[in-house]
């Protein structure tokens, strides 16, 4: 629906949450297991997303 409407805002959008939940995680007083591993998911889930980003690029330009 949202990818539907707009590509631009939907990746944005899938860019933004990942690190608001990052930030919201670092206020948490006490370290617990779910603070200690929502670094490595969050940065994994931005890798995927740069890739994807790119791969949008590559095909969008029709670059080789």
């Amino acid at each position: 629906m949202l990818y539907d409407t707009d590509i631009l805002l939907f990746y944005a959008y899938k860019l933004i949450l990942p690190l608001i939940l990052l930030t919201l995680v670092r206020r948490v007083n006490r370290p617990s297991f779910i603070a200690k591993g929502v670094l490595p998911v969050t940065m994994l889930y931005g890798i995927v997303a740069v890739y994807r980003i790119a791969w949008l690029v590559i095909v969008l330009t029709g670059w080789q």
